[in-house]
């Protein structure tokens, strides 16, 4: 997608009022299903990392962030608001994918890796990770995923995510056809930049090549990127500290003792469960999905 006019969501608001503004998104949807049903030999574009491109999908060319939100929530599943430089309060409405079981496969596959982690830890004495999912909304863009500990509330040095709630402490990322990875790493980006999100992590599955790159930011750590297809050899692991996902609040008791514990992704383990929907990893290999 285009360069944002913003680079940071520090002063954006999503709080304005606005009434359910009339556009049309036909258009756009019509032109993400026949995306979705193209064949990638048949893309006109190929993106910097050699993966096809269709290009981002113009929802609306000029519209206010207040109604960006109303549209992307109620009409569309991935959207991004592009503010313009000179009033980022006002910009276009885009979109590149719809979202397809590529998406959810690989938010369920990290996700649980997650969840089975923590479990794991405890010897499976915790019941209650205590940690809210969801695709949150902050200002300009919505996540595949998020993680927010029960009780974290705005203030201090967490911060308000544009609607009175705080960020997330996780956010995750999937992108795949017509998502190019600049796009991921730029998303990423956002999500660090004037937040108290601790942890960014971004999966993108190309749609040629069987390729998967994942990025990982953990605030006050450089970034990890690893790049997995069948001429490299990745970074076996990447990951972050428990405290990280439970910033701003207490452990629960059965983590005591626990915050500095790493919570690892496994690099081979996930593309394995990625190619393989079927794959021991959804199942019974994690043995325990807890979040849905």
């Amino acid at each position: 997608m285009a360069s944002f006019g913003a680079t940071s969501f520090q002063n954006l608001s999503i709080k304005e009022d606005a009434s359910a503004p009339r556009i049309d998104v036909g258009a756009a949807h019509a032109h993400l299903d026949a995306i979705d049903a193209a064949l990638e030999h048949t893309a006109p574009l190929v993106d910097a990392d050699g993966d096809a491109s269709w290009g981002p999908v113009v929802v609306a060319p000029h519209i206010s962030l207040a109604e960006a939100v109303i549209v992307g929530q109620e009409l569309l599943h991935r959207w991004v608001f592009e503010p313009f430089i000179e009033n980022p309060t006002v910009g276009r409405l885009l979109a590149s994918s719809k979202h397809t079981f590529v998406h959810d496969h690989s938010r369920r596959v990290a996700m649980t890796t997650i969840d089975y982690q923590l479990r794991d830890m405890t010897r499976f004495q915790l019941d209650d990770v205590q940690l809210a999912t969801g695709r949150r909304l902050c200002r300009v863009q919505q996540a595949t995923d998020s993680l927010t500990p029960l009780g974290l509330v705005v203030g201090g040095d967490v911060l308000d995510a544009g609607d009175g709630q705080p960020y997330p402490t996780f956010v995750l990322e999937i992108f795949y056809k017509n998502e190019s990875l600049s796009d991921l790493r730029a998303t990423l980006a956002r999500w660090m930049d004037g937040t108290s999100v601790q942890v960014a992590f971004g999966i993108k599955v190309n749609t040629r090549g069987h390729r998967y790159v994942l990025v990982l930011h953990v605030r006050g750590q450089p970034v990890v990127e690893s790049r997995i297809d069948h001429h490299a050899t990745p970074i076996r692991w990447a990951g972050f500290p428990v405290a990280a996902l439970y910033w701003g609040v207490a452990l629960p008791p059965a983590l005591a003792g626990y915050a500095e514990a790493m919570v690892n992704v496994d690099i081979y383990l996930l593309r394995e469960s990625l190619y393989g929907p079927n794959s021991a990893a959804t199942g019974a290999g994690f043995g325990y999905i807890g979040f849905s």
